[in-house]
């Protein structure tokens, strides 16, 4: 059972990356895979140290893990990139990602999506922040999010 699924969670994720310009499979690991490190080439927010504002960036990255208790319970999610978002860490604060809710049913592709909505400030929960500082701001700039009104599936990348 655990390898058709990750063999439909292999096949919704490349079907998500034909789709959609933003995301993109870099790597991946075993036969279905369970590793891999995707790539969100939207917009989405950076905060370089000791800088006053966050700027722009368009690539973001995250390692995704499907351990052996997956679907059960939610892929170990890595991010791999400076990000400022209040549930997401960057790579150098031990990159966690915070969700906000998992099911087993939600593909690959569909987190994948998710996850790209989420760099985009489409979904943000200053609530229940990973990234205090990143909570506060989104809360104080909420006129100006998302930073990335563009969809993630069936759109232009010049859109």
């Amino acid at each position: 059972m655990r390898l058709r699924r990750l063999q439909a969670d292999w096949e919704s994720l490349q079907r998500v990356a034909r789709e959609s310009p933003f995301i993109e499979i870099d790597q991946y690991r075993g036969a279905p895979p369970e590793t891999y490190l995707v790539t969100f080439r939207c917009k989405g927010l950076m905060k370089a140290a000791g800088a006053v504002q966050p700027s722009i960036s368009s690539f973001h990255q995250v390692e995704i893990y499907l351990h052996q208790n997956y679907p059960r319970q939610q892929p170990r999610l890595t991010w791999r990139t400076a990000i400022f978002h209040p549930n997401i860490l960057s790579g150098d604060r031990n990159g966690g990602v915070c969700l906000g809710g998992w099911t087993p049913a939600e593909t690959l592709g569909d987190l994948c999506v998710r996850l790209a909505e989420m760099v985009q400030y489409k979904s943000y929960n200053p609530e229940d922040p990973l990234d205090v500082e990143a909570a506060e701001w989104a809360t104080e700039h909420f006129m100006v999010l998302p930073v990335d009104t563009r969809p993630v599936l069936g759109a232009s990348v010049s859109t």
